[in-house]
């Protein structure tokens, strides 16, 4: 009988025994579940840190590849103008050291200018100009039968030079006057000239109406030319006339006696250069 209840209670105490165990494991198991748990919920899993630290890679390198192709550009905007401006600089050094044909060109025309402008000097030193005192120099062009007839032929002589319009009357009525003196004092010594001429510039726009003028008129001086387009010929603004006609006295050697006369003074001129 005794054993039978010693074995009944080592029954009993070992279903006691595997009981509390079993209650132990399922609380132990539940505790690690409940852990486990609060650390996932405290942490991200390694897949979603794996994806952060990779996009945030992603995002440094768009960072430094987005900077590196703004850098260059920047660069270029920086090189740019200076290259323009070393251009610029060398373009001005290459004028200084060489100016194109252009100013070239430019300089000579200016140097013209102001030697026309200038007046000359012959040999004595004598000014040619339109003033009186001056050495009105030489002029030249076509007779009616386009022979070239020279102002410095009449050297030696006492000689008007007459500019004139066969359409301007006022001309025409003082050549009437001018013919007289010619034809009176033609032939006559002068203290400053042996005999008295007349060379006629015509400054008709028409070449035709001063021929017709010549031929009705009939003047007894043979020195008789005409100039085309004369306003713009630069030989005819020399004398510097502004109204017709234009009149000037001249010596023996070209210098200019009196200007802006008319007929009536042109005899008393004449007169008073005779020889006594």
């Amino acid at each position: 009988m005794k054993r039978i209840f010693l074995f009944s209670l080592a029954i009993v105490f070992l279903m006691g025994v595997w009981s509390c165990n079993n209650d132990t494991t399922k609380t132990s198991g539940q505790n690690q579940q409940s852990a486990q748990t609060a650390k996932n919920n405290q942490s991200p899993d390694k897949g979603n840190v794996s994806q952060t630290k990779a996009s945030q890679t992603n995002a440094s390198q768009a960072k430094t590849q987005a900077a590196k192709t703004t850098k260059p550009n920047n660069k270029t905007q920086k090189q740019q103008p200076d290259k323009k401006a070393q251009q610029q600089q060398k373009q001005q050094k290459q004028q200084k050291q060489q100016p194109p044909q252009r100013n070239q060109q430019q300089q000579k025309q200016q140097q013209q200018r102001r030697q026309s402008q200038q007046p000359a000097t012959d040999d004595e030193g004598i000014v040619i100009g339109n003033e009186v005192g001056n050495d009105i120099g030489d002029f030249e062009d076509y007779s009616p039968d386009s022979t070239v007839l020279r102002l410095s032929e009449l050297r030696g002589k006492l000689t008007m030079v007459l500019l004139w319009n066969s359409k301007c009357s006022h001309c025409v009525n003082e050549n009437k006057k001018f013919r007289a003196a010619y034809e009176k004092y033609h032939d006559k010594q002068f203290v400053n000239g042996d005999g008295f001429e007349i060379y006629a510039i015509g400054l008709d726009k028409l070449r035709d109406t001063w021929v017709e003028a010549l031929e009705k008129q009939q003047y007894p001086w043979k020195y008789n030319v005409y100039v085309i387009d004369s306003w713009k010929d630069r030989n005819i603004r020399f004398f510097g006339i502004k109204n017709l006609p234009g009149t000037f006295l001249i010596d023996e050697d070209g210098i200019i006696l009196a200007k802006k006369f008319d007929g009536n003074e042109l005899t008393e001129m004449l007169e008073g250069y005779l020889k006594k």
